[in-house]
């Protein structure tokens, strides 16, 4: 962690670095499914109370609410930004680079797992899809939400 990181990035870094040393444990101490199962509600159950009111539930909305508190410390573009296509290009993840690091990322892909009912539970009328994803290997993650 260098010093050219700002308050917020450095506090989600600390944070990563803990659960990135303890979550393992605890998975591989239960059910490797249940614990992927209960992670996702957990979290999806957590970020819908930060949810703008349903009036306010927009591709657009997303976006802010989206990098507002979720795209902190990663490094990405936006591409697309249409009423009905969001469309993302993540070439950094402080998740994907920890649990990579520790030799974890079937456990680190737990995060990219929320990506689908999180967009779910924001609008039911999105759809997400991504075919490249930085916990496997590759150089980035395509996001590509949609408003059906």
């Amino acid at each position: 962690m260098g010093a050219e990181l700002a308050p917020a990035e450095k506090a989600e870094y600390s944070i990563i670095q803990v659960f990135g040393a303890v979550y393992p444990r605890l998975v591989k101490a239960s059910n490797f499914e249940l614990a992927r199962k209960e992670f996702i509600s957990a979290m999806v159950e957590s970020s819908e109370k930060g949810f703008p009111p349903s009036s306010q539930r927009s591709l657009k909305d997303f976006r802010v609410w989206l990098c507002a508190n979720i795209c902190v410390g990663h490094k990405y573009q936006i591409l697309e930004e249409t009423e009905s296509n969001l469309r993302f290009k993540f070439t950094g993840c402080p998740w994907a680079t920890c649990f990579r690091s520790i030799g974890e990322p079937e456990i680190g892909r737990f995060f990219c797992e929320v990506d689908d009912p999180l967009a779910k539970a924001f609008n039911k009328r999105f759809t997400f899809t991504r075919t490249k994803v930085l916990m496997d290997g590759d150089a980035y993650c395509d996001h590509h939400y949609s408003l059906t």
